[in-house]
């Protein structure tokens, strides 16, 4: 492979190399100062505040509680949904091969004809005025005949599943210093009994974005209230007041009317307030009344136990719900000196406070190649400071959960989610998980309460030991076979086996060593900051909001959000693992936002978008294999739903936008943008990119079939546009905005990639004369391609239409930018035409405007790094990185550095850690591309082991927005030819430059060699 040359975007000054001497040894680790994010009380939401730890494997989230601490846990395949729930599971496709394609055919002649009109009748003009007159698409919603033929062509989400939460590990105090929530004291008469995830325990868990709603057959209607609940404490709190949270939705289900008591034994209770009359709000929509918190005076501290009666909602022909109930106590607190800080740099995770003169100290690690979590607690007080009772919890109601000696199991099976049932016996012989804690005790004593707890007393040391599996396999043929003979609770007692004896430090030892080996493969330093602010994260994040901030602060939380999705990716995809889904390895939740599935119309891909740049290759395996997972499904999927033209059958495989691990690739249900048939071959770009990153013959090899065959299906589903003769997908459809056409911009930038991938991956293997790549060449030189319009918009549609020119209200989604990002078939600065395509597009993103989803803003930050507009692009990732709360409309990040769709989706993290990378460095256009979108704040900084396609590794440190050192590393022993103004000035080190032109050299590179250049006039 050629890797054709090192572009800088502005004169590049290689200054002060002198004799073997330079400014800076890049070969010596650039400083990067410590990056920590830190706070300075426990975490209550898991969303905004929790912290992540994780093996790819596994997820925690930590909550970092004095008394109760809360770790909640994940397992990567713990799914509900596929064959477990119903045997007859096969991926969501309905009707017959026959009746599907008579569908296809009839959408596709209908289609052809409404563009035909539009062409003749409606197309863009500039009138005698010079005023640009425009027309929208005849409208193809619900009912019209257009929108039902592509409407049949959906498919069922029935058993999809969901990725779910495996459980929450608690670790209370044996006497807490302030009153403590008793779960078990906690009840309602009317609980939910269809969905576990909105039972009543949800009402006391501190987060506003779960809720307990009384969904039971036995509160029908009217004349049900009283609803009672009852909590209690383990000792009186100093109650200063009570709160009612309402929940996200429905009005009419908030209380109107209650009465509060208090019991000092939980059997006499006294009449403590109560309220009638209540409304939450007096908009008209009743939004802003949604997740509202209403306080009520309470002054007592002679109370253990509570009762609530709602005697009356909003509307009392609903059933009642709430999202939080508390008694606010006063806010005098025992400890101090609380810290809680999550170590990037590191991966472990911390608590630290004071109480009663002693420091207390907790650490957690999730370790990839032990496969475990551990977590120790310590002191600085020499005997016996540590009591603590340790148990799980589930939200699953198919579980068993024992203790015996030091170790606590739990076993059961997924539950079933979004109305799906069971059908029959068959789930028993379905997925199945298990999870095992083993508690270690350093003096002190051990013992089992109530059969399911272990109680430690008067320890010096408590190490906890956790590990978790499923029986499931990635099935990668089409005996869609998932399950596994293996027993999932000898595998994890098997896995603790292993490290029972081993000490706390070997396990760290063992963890970092694998960690820094991914993680210390690239560093970076924006603004050359010296040292670390003091200032906790969530300060730092609300100060850059607010502009109080100084530069350095900015400049370290910038870094810290570069590196934090290095670390979100390590902790979420390695080798052997699934892929990381919309929310990474965690998930709180039976049924999480979206099912925490692999939607594939950008946010798997945006996940991967850092592995390459970012040095991390091995992380990019688990995207990659899943892929090639799809491939036997897929191949029924284009059997069952897609037909050449004339109506013969199609070659290859295709899926849709919504999947999951049971190999979903069939069109999503109706009421979703099903019709996405692009999925597999943009989640084929993520094999040519490793192969373009690494080189690697054996590895494009193995996966070669995957993308010939995505390519293929192309080849024979694209069909011919009346109106000029080129080949465009039809239907087509711009994700997720619509409207239906022939050839969308977004489709056909995907196509023509894929042929492009596929011709290049034929020649690297020698196989250009194959008849299929002939035919695949032949296709993409007929392919429509993209429009500038006579607004000077880069079209996102192939006829101009009004929404297009006018922006659509700043719509969230700019797919047709594709051509640019990631695709790279149009490269600023490389042709006059590419270059024309590129001030389109500008006037593109400057129409849809800078706002939108967390995701929505990463993938415009990468979209203005290509377009080498480094303060435009800067924009974006501020307004990327602007502080949110659970429950806003606004897309940004959490105090905890989570990306806000909302909610949480962890692809905009991901998404702004690759667009920090375009920023710097580009080599999409077959050249290295230094500094090509540096903004004005990044004036001075340097990075080292950033990756560019060739498998180069380079380092790299500027001043004033000057490069002053650079060495490349060749991996592969590619050639390497360097263009940027004045380039016949350089000197490569221990290579034969040859001068192509002013602007380029070019020289062969030996693998394992590094490379300094120089500029020869500086000397």
């Amino acid at each position: 492979m050629r890797n054709k040359y090192l572009r800088f975007a502005d004169v590049l000054f290689l200054l002060s190399f002198v004799a073997g001497t330079t400014m800076m040894a890049c070969s010596e680790q650039p400083h990067q100062p410590t990056l920590k994010a830190t706070y300075n009380k426990p975490a209550k939401n898991w969303e905004s505040e929790a912290l992540p730890i994780g093996n790819g494997y596994m997820g925690a989230m930590i909550f970092g509680d004095v008394y109760v601490d809360v770790i909640q846990t994940n397992e990567h395949t713990l799914w509900s949904g596929g064959p477990g729930e119903d045997p007859s599971y096969n991926g969501g496709h309905l009707r017959a091969p026959e009746v599907n394609k008579d569908y296809l055919h009839k959408a596709r002649v209908m289609l052809q004809q409404k563009m035909n009109d539009f062409t003749a009748d409606r197309s863009a003009y500039i009138d005698e005025n010079g005023k640009l007159i425009t027309h929208n698409y005849d409208g193809d919603g619900d009912g019209t005949e257009l929108r039902n033929l592509i409407d049949n062509l959906a498919g069922t989400k029935e058993h999809f599943g969901s990725f779910q939460t495996l459980s929450n590990i608690i670790v209370e105090a044996v006497n807490p210093g302030i009153p403590v929530l008793i779960k078990e004291a906690v009840q309602t008469n009317y609980d939910n009994t269809k969905n576990q995830s909105q039972s009543i325990g949800s009402l006391f868990d501190q987060s506003t974005t779960s809720k307990w709603f009384a969904d039971n057959d036995r509160f029908p209607s009217f004349g049900s209230l009283p609803c009672v609940i009852k909590w209690a404490y383990t000792h009186a709190p100093k109650a200063v007041s009570y709160s009612l949270t309402s929940a996200n939705d429905m009005p009419g289900r908030d209380p109107k009317s209650w009465k509060l008591y208090g019991s000092a034994d939980g059997k006499s209770y006294d009449l403590l307030d109560q309220q009638s009359g209540t409304f939450w709000g007096d908009d008209k929509d009743g939004k802003g009344s949604r997740n509202k918190t209403l306080s009520f005076p309470l002054k007592t501290d002679k109370y253990t136990f509570f009762k609530l009666e709602i005697t009356e909602l909003i509307d009392n022909k609903q059933k009642p719900q709430l999202a939080e109930l508390s008694i606010d106590a006063s806010t005098e607190l025992p400890y101090s000196d609380y810290t809680r800080t999550l170590d990037i740099d590191n991966a472990i995770h911390t608590v630290m406070y004071k109480e009663n003169g002693i420091t207390f100290k907790r650490e957690y690690f999730m370790s990839y190649p032990d496969n475990v979590m551990v977590m120790r607690l310590t002191s600085d007080s020499k005997k016996g400071k540590l009591s603590r009772i340790i148990s799980l919890e589930s939200l699953h109601t198919d579980k068993t959960i024992t203790a015996d000696g030091h170790t606590i199991t739990m076993t059961g099976y997924p539950t079933p989610v979004s109305g799906d049932k069971r059908v029959g016996d068959a789930w028993k012989n379905g997925l199945k998980y298990a999870q095992q804690l083993v508690v270690k005790n350093k003096g002190g004593k051990i013992s089992v309460v109530d059969g399911t707890k272990l109680k430690v007393e008067d320890a010096d040391e408590i190490i906890v030991l956790m590990s978790a599996a499923t029986n499931y396999v990635q099935c990668m043929d089409d005996s869609y076979n998932y399950f596994s003979q293996e027993d999932p609770l000898e595998k994890v007692q098997a896995t603790l086996h292993k490290v029972a004896d081993k000490k706390y430090t070997a396990l760290l030892a063992t963890h970092q060593k694998d960690y820094h080996s991914l993680y210390d493969r690239m560093r970076l330093n924006l603004g050359n900051l010296p040292e670390a602010p003091v200032a906790p994260t969530d300060s730092l994040l609300k100060g850059m909001d607010e502009n109080t901030n100084s530069e350095q602060e900015n400049q370290y939380l910038e870094m810290l959000y570069f590196q934090f999705g290095r670390y979100l990716l390590i902790s979420s995809s390695r080798e052997g693992s699934l892929p990381a889904n919309l929310q990474g390895v965690w998930g709180e939740r039976l049924s999480n936002p979206w099912n925490a599935d692999y939607h594939t119309n950008i946010n798997i891909q945006m996940n991967y978008w850092p592995t390459q740049p970012t040095n991390l290759s091995p992380c990019h395996l688990p995207m990659v294999e899943y892929v090639r997972s799809l491939v036997p499904r897929g191949k029924y999927t284009a059997q069952q739903y897609y037909c050449k033209p004339d109506g013969g059958n199609v070659r290859g495989w295709v899926t849709h936008h919504e999947n999951n691990i049971w190999d979903n690739t069939a069109p999503a249900k109706k009421s979703t943008p099903h019709h996405f048939p692009a999925g597999a071959i943009w989640m084929c770009q993520d094999i040519w990119e490793y192969y373009q990153f690494n080189l690697d013959k054996d590895f494009l090899k193995k996966y070669y079939d995957t993308m010939l065959d995505a390519a293929l299906f192309w080849v024979d589903n694209l069909w011919t546009d009346e109106r000029d003769g080129t080949l465009v997908a039809n239907p087509s459809h711009s994700p997720e905005h619509g409207e239906f056409s022939l050839g969308c911009s977004t489709s056909q930038a995907m196509i023509c990639e894929m042929f492009d991938m596929m011709i290049k991956a034929s020649k690297e293997l020698g196989r250009d004369k194959d008849p299929e790549i002939i035919e695949i060449a032949t296709a993409m030189s007929k392919l429509s391609g993209p429009k500038i319009g006579l607004g000077g918009q880069f079209m996102e549609w192939k006829d101009e239409v009004t929404k297009d020119v006018t922006g659509d209200g700043g719509h969230r989604h700019t797919n047709h930018l594709f051509w640019l990002h990631p695709g790279s078939q149009i490269v600023i600065g490389r042709s006059e035409q590419d270059d024309k395509y590129a001030d389109a597009m500008k006037v593109t993103l400057n129409t849809r405007g800078d706002e939108g989803t967390g995701w929505s803003k990463a993938w415009k930050l990468n979209f203005w790094a290509r377009l080498h507009d480094g303060n435009r692009s800067h924009k974006l990732l501020r307004s990327a990185m602007k502080l949110t709360v659970p429950g806003s409309h606004v897309g940004g990040v959490y105090t905890n550095l989570f990306d806000a769709h909302p909610p949480f989706q962890i692809d905009g993290n991901f998404g702004c850690t690759a667009g920090i990378a375009e920023m710097l460095m580009q080599s999409q256009g077959g050249y290295i591309e230094l500094l090509p979108a540096l903004p004005d704040a990044w004036k001075n900084g340097s990075f080292k082991g950033m990756k560019a396609r060739g498998n180069f590794e380079v380092d790299a440190a500027w001043t004033d927005g000057k490069i002053t050192a650079i060495e490349i590393l060749s991996n592969s022993g590619a050639e390497c030819v360097i263009k940027y103004p004045n380039a016949k000035e350089l000197n490569v080190s221990g290579a034969k430059v040859k001068v192509l032109a002013d602007d380029q050299i070019s020289f062969a590179t030996v693998k394992g060699k590094t490379y300094i250049i120089k500029n020869v006039s500086s000397l």
